[in-house]
């Protein structure tokens, strides 16, 4: 048989017909069997396709293809006898909002008692509380909410109690219009109408009551089919980091670098890893582990770099930012971070580092004395330097941070995180603060022209500051705090005097 014959055949006028042409004249047996392997949805999505199927669908003799196709789902509830199995199962799996003229989808909720899905507008414009019953529908007896189902929520559920009784508005005006219809043929004296109506009073509160009772049911069904979800999906999920995680392994990484990976969102997904699936996700996944390699190499040889530099320069260089490797342009450095392969750093890699480490960290000084030169205005009279002693080095010319972090100086800068954003400056040159710290040199005993901060830490000397009547009274301040205590308390605007604390030996 060819292909085309398979795809399509000849319908009685010419026309093309599908494959599923030909399923409505298979006897019901065959039919049973077949479709007694689909869900309830695919049911109904099949009886939407053709009339003839829909016919099958729809017939007394579909009725135990549903069956079929509901137990292929463990304790799906049974139809109740008043709806349809396709609108049983139009409830349960389609989300559409059930209110008046709504069109919206993606509802979750379901009224099991009401057997309705409603958007929280079509809920609170539908739902009636049984307390403004009687206000809401004046020409009804208050025995009608009898004959009717009820929901324990309502559209404005906190302000009820759990209690109380909601009603659906749209059955309440359907049967409405059944009662009127009984009442006028009571008042035109048919024939039986009186029994007629007691009848349909009798049958309606009886569906009414098991509805209400049924709705437990179908809850604990929905409870439970949603922990098997969550678990059916959580398999699956564990499953694909497992899977993910040993080809990785495979590949050379080691089982701590791969459990970095497991909440990434292409790993934790509740799907089977094919191999399709592998191929498309392993060059992204591979760019992050190396990232994260990366990032953990970088952060090993700052360790070492920063240990170089509090030995060197003190502990001013404790807290060092990291980031600086990645700004500044040493290529042996670079290249040791960026090697390929999958290890982090070995001990002969770190042996190599501290070989490197002191032209490292000369390269990266120069580095750091040029940006703050740069920062300094060409206005500023170049200082009588001393050898030895470059002019970013000096107490004068430290900078001051915008986001007050206050005065940064030298060497401590260069840890600065704020000092290495060099599309936006941070940290800036201050005439002001210059002027304040020139006089506490000069308090000090200092010349502004060779004093830096390591000379001025190193004459450990207090002073008072003379400024104002308030301030002779404080105690003695280190250079440092005398410099704080003059940008902030005087805003750098009055002009400084000092004097030494003759109380410290």
């Amino acid at each position: 048989m060819s292909r085309k014959t398979l795809n399509s055949s000849k319908g009685t006028k010419g026309k093309i017909c599908g494959r599923l042409a030909v399923l409505p004249s298979m006897p019901l047996d065959i039919l049973l069997e077949i479709f007694g392997h689909l869900r309830p949805i695919d049911l109904l999505q099949l009886s939407r396709a053709n009339k003839a199927l829909n016919k099958i669908m729809m017939s007394n003799s579909g009725v135990s293809l549903w069956k079929a196709a509901r137990r292929n789902i463990p304790a799906f509830p049974e139809t109740p006898g008043d709806m349809s199995d396709a609108e049983w199962v139009h409830l349960i799996f389609e989300t559409n909002c059930h209110g008046p003229g709504c069109k919206k989808k993606g509802i979750r909720k379901i009224d099991w008692a009401l057997r309705i899905r409603g958007c929280e507008r079509c809920w609170k414009e539908n739902v009636v509380w049984s307390g403004r019953f009687a206000q809401q529908f004046p020409e009804l007896e208050l025995e009608v909410m009898q004959l009717l189902p009820y929901s324990s929520t309502g559209g404005w559920a906190y302000r009820y109690l759990s209690n109380n009784q909601f009603y659906w508005r749209p059955a309440i005006l359907a049967l409405s219009k059944v009662l009127d219809e009984y009442t006028k043929n009571i008042q035109l004296r048919k024939p039986g109408a009186e029994a007629a109506v007691n009848a349909f009073r009798k049958v309606q509160a009886a569906r009414a009551e098991t509805a209400v009772k049924y709705a437990s049911v179908c809850k604990a069904w929905e409870s439970d089919a949603a922990d098997n979800r969550r678990k059916t999906l959580q398999i699956l999920s564990d499953d694909r980091i497992h899977e993910v995680s040993a080809r990785f392994m495979n590949l050379g990484w080691s089982s701590e670098h791969v459990e970095e990976l497991k909440r990434h969102n292409l790993v934790r997904q509740s799907k089977e890893l094919t191999e399709r699936v592998w191929v498309n996700i392993r060059p992204q996944l591979e760019k992050e582990l190396q990232k994260r390699r990366y990032n953990r190499r970088r952060t090993d040889i700052c360790i070492l770099f920063e240990d170089y530099l509090v030995k060197n320069w003190g502990d001013g260089l404790r807290n060092l930012f990291w980031g600086i490797i990645d700004m500044i342009d040493i290529a042996s450095l670079k290249d040791i971070v960026k090697t390929d392969g999958t290890h982090d750093l070995s001990p002969n890699e770190l042996d190599q580092c501290r070989d490197l480490l002191p032209a490292w960290a000369d390269e990266w000084l120069e580095w750091a004395r040029k940006q703050i030169l740069a920062k300094i205005p060409s206005t500023v009279e170049e200082p009588k330097e001393t050898p030895g002693n470059s002019r970013v080095e000096l107490a004068t010319s430290t900078l001051t941070c915008c986001f007050g972090h206050g005065p940064q100086y030298w060497p401590e800068i260069v840890a600065h995180k704020c000092f290495y954003n060099l599309k936006f400056p941070q940290v800036v040159y201050d005439p002001g603060l210059s002027a304040i710290i020139q006089s506490v040199v000069h308090a000090v005993g200092l010349s502004p022209d060779v004093a830096t901060p390591f000379q001025l830490d190193a004459h450990d000397v207090r002073l008072k500051c003379a400024s104002t009547e308030s301030c002779v009274t404080m105690g003695g301040m280190s250079w440092r705090d005398a410099v704080e205590h003059c940008s902030t308390r005087h805003d750098g605007k009055a002009s400084p005097s000092w004097c030494l604390d003759r109380g410290v030996p």
